[in-house]
Formats: structure tokens, C-alpha cells, sequence
């Protein structure tokens, strides 16, 4: 224990000289933030290519892959970076959709909506933090999926407020005279959200924050022996993980234009636990390229629903519990590979 806190503190000191010149350890920003920055920039730019040809499905399909794409990256931060065990992140998905579209239907302006349903998920986040820190991990992913089961059974059973089963329609966001009301808009939007998510993320995870997480996952005892706050820290991970997990569904609803329970109860959370195991739990890179897979994939395997639960439930199974035939520890491989093949180029 000691050992540890030596080096995490030795750690510090290297950072915080570092940061005197940059702000911030800039290597390690440049590599958590910088390929996902230039993959949503590439996103922008297809959405770009694909409405200047006319092709209005394939922007659609990259508007709905953005906003898998932010809740994926919430739940690669809590469960990743984070190791809170949450397997029912479609309780911040669900209820920041009825919130938003309950209050726009109540008059305010989508702006207000919003702010005050990110403030209400916000919330949900610090009370599901509460629930969750005394219990172990297998308890943590039982409890976390049962509030999810709970949530959509509320859902289904407040039909006056939800609409059922049947669901609701959900009306365009909206800032001022900018309405959100095309494929081509939500997908520019959605883009740009995402790749502001992944710059404050890395400049988040770059710093104390990722020194701390990394302490957290090994032992909490220890971080704790060595100073570290792991309460405040479970705290505002979780709090910043279901603001984003709320965003993701805040826009896929108004992508859909339609929410229903089922739509965004367990199931949901299944397809976020999958892009984040087949992306890799702590890269933000790999957890929106394989949102922007999942959308396509899905999208094919449409009119074979059963075909696609055995891929998705194959593909989680081989992600998680065979890591070594996992993509994520091939191009894991790949670079070290090539980092060794730089270095002895180098020296030569």
C-alpha cells in the first residue's frame, strides 16, 4: 500500500511540472482525445458527402450512431474508466427523454427542457452512486439491472404520462429560430457533441481525475490511504456518466421522433453494453467506432431479430470473456508492435 501511494504521488509531482508548461500532461490528452476527435470529424464529413449526394437513410443512420455514441462514451467512463459496475444505464436513457418531451409538451422551449432534465438525471446519477457504494461488484450489476426492469415497468404502467406501451411522439429540438428537424441537422449536432464529449473527457482523465481512477481500480483502500477522495470521485463520475448517458437519450428520441418504454428499457442498455465491450472499456476511440458499427449492423440485421440477438450476445460473450481474440487486443498489439518497430528505427 505504501508502495502504491508513493508512486501515485511521485506521479503527481511529475504532472503537476508538466502541467505548469501544458496545462495539462498533453501526451496523454493527445492520445485519449485526438483519434475520437478526428473520427467524429470524419463522421461530419461523410454526413457532409452523404446529403450533398442525397442520400438522407445513411445520414440517418449516422445521426442515431452519434447519439449511441455519447451514451456509450457515459458508460465506457463509469464502467470503464470508473469500474462502477452500472448494467442498466437506460434508466438516465428513458428518463431524460420523458422529461424532455413532458416539459416541451407543458410549453417550455426545448433549451429549458433540457437544462432541467440534465439537472433531473444529474440527480439520478448521485442517488444511484448512493445506492451502488456499498455494495460489491456482483451486487452492483444485480441492483443496477433491476432498477432498470423497475424503471421501465413505471413506464409501461404511467401510460397517462408516458403513453404506454404505444409510447409518444416526441417533438424536434429546438434552440431559437435553429430547429433540429432534419437528419442532416441532428447528425451534424450530434457529431459535434460528441466530439466535444471526448475532448472534455480526455482533459478530464488526463490529469488527477485518470491518476485517481486508475488507483480506484486497482484497491480503493489503498486510494483512499493515499488521499484520495474515492467518494467525491464515485460521485462525480457517476454524475457526469448519466448527463451524458441522458443526453444520448434526449437526442435518439428526437432523432426517432417516437419513445416508448421498451425502446428505451433493457434492451437499451444491452446495445450500450455492447458497443462499450466491443470498443474496449476504457477506449473512447474504440467506443465510438463500434457505436457507428452496432448502428450499421443493426440496421442490417433489422429484418432477422433473432439472427441479431444471437450476433450481439455472441459478440458480448467473445468481447468479455475471450479478450485475446478480441479486435480491441489485436490493435492493442498492433501498436505496441509498432512502437517497438519505431523505437528500434530510431535507435538505428
Amino acid at each position: 500500500m505504501d508502495l502504491l501511494a508513493t508512486e501515485l504521488k511521485s506521479r503527481s509531482r511529475r504532472d503537476e511540472a508538466g502541467s505548469q508548461s501544458w496545462g495539462w500532461p498533453r501526451a496523454k490528452f493527445a492520445r485519449l482525445g485526438l483519434p475520437p476527435v478526428l473520427l467524429s470529424v470524419a463522421a461530419l464529413v461523410a454526413v457532409l458527402g452523404w446529403q450533398a449526394a442525397g442520400d438522407a437513410y445513411h445520414v440517418l443512420l449516422l445521426a442515431q450512431a452519434s447519439s449511441y455514441a455519447i451514451g456509450a462514451l457515459g458508460l465506457t467512463l463509469v464502467f470503464g474508466f470508473g469500474g462502477i459496475t452500472l448494467l442498466g444505464p437506460s434508466v438516465y436513457f428513458g428518463l431524460s427523454a420523458y422529461a424532455m418531451v413532458a416539459l416541451v409538451d407543458h410549453g417550455l422551449p426545448s433549451a429549458a427542457a433540457i437544462l432541467i432534465s440534465v439537472a433531473l438525471v444529474a440527480a439520478a446519477g448521485l442517488l444511484l452512486d448512493l445506492l451502488l457504494e456499498r455494495l460489491q461488484l456482483f451486487y452492483q450489476a444485480i441492483a443496477s439491472v433491476a432498477i432498470a426492469y423497475v424503471v421501465q415497468d413505471l413506464a409501461n404502467s404511467l401510460s397517462g404520462l408516458t403513453g404506454g406501451q404505444l409510447g409518444s411522439s416526441v417533438p424536434p429540438i429546438s434552440f431559437g429560430r435553429l430547429s433540429l428537424t432534419t437528419a442532416g441537422r441532428q447528425a451534424i449536432a450530434g457529431w459535434i457533441v460528441v466530439g466535444v464529449v471526448v475532448t472534455l473527457l480526455a482533459a478530464m482523465l488526463s490529469g488527477r481525475y485518470g491518476r485517481s481512477l486508475a488507483l480506484m481500480r486497482q484497491d480503493t483502500a489503498v486510494a483512499a490511504g493515499a488521499g484520495v477522495p474515492v467518494g467525491r470521485i464515485r460521485a462525480v463520475i457517476m454524475v457526469v456518466g448519466a448527463i451524458l448517458i441522458g443526453l444520448s437519450g434526449m437526442l435518439h428520441s428526437a432523432i426517432t421522433g417516437y419513445i416508448t418504454p421498451d425502446g428505451t428499457g433493457v434492451s437499451l442498455s444491452f446495445a450500450l453494453i455492447v458497443i462499450v465491450a466491443a470498443g474496449g472499456t476504457r477506449s473512447m476511440f474504440g467506443t465510438t467506432l463500434a457505436a457507428i458499427g452496432y448502428v450499421f449492423i443493426n440496421d442490417q440485421l433489422a429484418s432477422y431479430p433473432q439472427l441479431a440477438q444471437l450476433v450481439y450476445g455472441g459478440a458480448l460473450i467473445v468481447f468479455l470473456f475471450l479478450p485475446k481474440i478480441a479486435w480491441r487486443s489485436t490493435i492493442s498489439r498492433l501498436r505496441r508492435r509498432f512502437a517497438r518497430e519505431r523505437g528500434s528505427g530510431g535507435s538505428s
